[in-house]
């Protein structure tokens, strides 16, 4: 679900992080570490892909959206919309 944010998200999380990007489940060393935090988005962003509960997929990419915004700062509101209303006209 969500193919054109998740990807957006990740590329976005790749060209900042690079090669020290490790997709990983959460851990509580991401609260303290922005380059654990974003791998953590990544593994969100591909277990969001493979979702079938579109409840549940909605509930991640809110979540890994705000904290694209508001934690790394990576997108704006706009660009989230924007995101998002793409992935809706599919």
């Amino acid at each position: 679900m969500y193919p054109h944010s998740t990807s957006l998200m990740i590329k976005l999380l790749e060209k900042k992080y690079g090669a020290k990007l490790k997709p990983s489940e959460y851990n509580e060393d991401l609260w303290g570490d922005d380059t654990i935090f974003a791998s953590y988005l990544v593994w969100m962003c591909q277990e969001i892909q493979g979702m079938t509960d579109s409840d549940k997929a909605g509930r991640w990419i809110g979540w890994v959206f705000g904290a694209m915004q508001f934690r790394l700062r990576l997108m704006n509101n706009a660009e989230a919309r924007d995101a998002a209303r793409e992935d809706a006209h599919r």
